[in-house]
């Protein structure tokens, strides 16, 4: 009952596109933490980046690990496809 309550409020305030939940700080509060997980930078850094990869988390490690700008990396993942590590092994240090 309270999820047909709760998706109910999301679609009154628009937060709901079809079937989807837009929007969502929830989500972007987990990529944070994967990033400082994973990839050992702090929230702020973290935060900074999810902003300047389009959230965007492929991008936003090759960005972080590779300390290339988002062109580059969004190059490196097409390149490599669904492989982030092939995306990092095709990226250089600039």
């Amino acid at each position: 009952m309270l999820n047909i309550i709760s998706t109910a409020s999301m679609i009154g305030v628009g937060r709901v596109y079809q079937d989807l939940m837009i929007d969502n700080e929830k989500l972007v509060a987990r990529l944070i933490c994967l990033m400082m997980d994973a990839i050992g930078v702090d929230h702020k850094e973290a935060k900074d980046y999810l902003r300047k990869s389009k959230i965007n988390f492929k991008i936003v490690i090759i960005m972080i690990l590779l300390q290339c700008s988002y062109d580059k990396a969004k190059e490196n993942v097409l390149q490599a496809g669904v492989f982030v590590q092939k995306a990092l092994m095709k990226g250089e240090k600039r």
